[in-house]
């Protein structure tokens, strides 16, 4: 068995023990996936196909790069993972919140998603919201907003993030119009740019800092991430 073969095993014992998390229009894509499917996403690979090869361990012995991995070690060099970190749009499966708390001594990690499953138990350091993420929520509890490419979700956090006075950091991606709410964007460039702005804007209003911009195309991904970083 080669080492493809070995993957797609892995990647359909996964799948079997998933499936029933996703709709119906999901698990027609999932049934049958294999490892040459996920790698026609050279540049954008889909959440649910990234949090499948993190869970199957694809990163482990491979040379290429683990986004989410990337993500935490920027996260813990710039702010520390020894914080209440919030999570907004953490998926059906929160694999990226979960490899957080393994790293954790102390904190919380607390994900938002409506779609969130129970495939990893709560626990008091590591809370599941099966909500959505708002502007107005309540994040009195939580040191800084993460976001691994929210989509929409983007706008929350960084309007939530500002009004607060709090800390984020998001790996942006693709944007443009994402249905009735958000169709006065015409396109990904117009959307980004103007989630950009938002972010430069609030840093400057609320005196949070520096707006960083870190390219993440080593991490299949054309899109930066974005954080701020407060003046010394």
């Amino acid at each position: 068995m080669n080492k493809d073969e070995i993957i797609n095993r892995r990647i359909k014992e996964y799948v079997d023990k998933i499936i029933d998390y996703y709709d119906e229009y999901e698990q027609g894509y999932l049934n049958n996936l294999e490892l040459k499917d996920i790698r026609r996403y050279r540049d954008n690979i889909p959440d649910v196909y990234r949090q499948i090869l993190e869970e199957i361990g694809y990163y482990d012995d491979c040379i290429e790069k683990s986004g989410y991995n990337a993500f935490i070690e920027v996260l813990d060099n710039e702010f520390g993972l020894e914080r209440n970190i919030t999570e907004v749009g953490g998926g059906v499966i929160p694999t990226l919140a979960h490899k957080i708390s393994l790293k954790q001594n102390t904190g919380t990690i607390t994900i938002y998603d409506p779609r969130l499953s129970n495939y990893y138990k709560e626990s008091e350091s590591f809370i599941l919201k099966k909500e959505k993420f708002r502007r107005n929520t309540d994040i009195n509890e939580s040191d800084i907003l993460i976001g691994f490419m929210p989509c929409e979700a983007t706008q929350a956090i960084l309007e939530n993030a500002i009004d607060n006075n709090i800390d984020f950091m998001i790996a942006l991606c693709e944007g443009g119009p994402h249905g009735d709410e958000y169709d006065y964007f015409e396109d990904t460039d117009e959307w980004l740019g103007a989630m950009l702005y938002l972010a430069e804007r609030g840093l400057e209003d609320k005196d949070m800092g520096e707006l960083q911009v870190v390219s993440f195309k080593d991490y299949n991904s054309p899109y930066p991430l974005i954080y701020n970083k407060r003046k010394q």
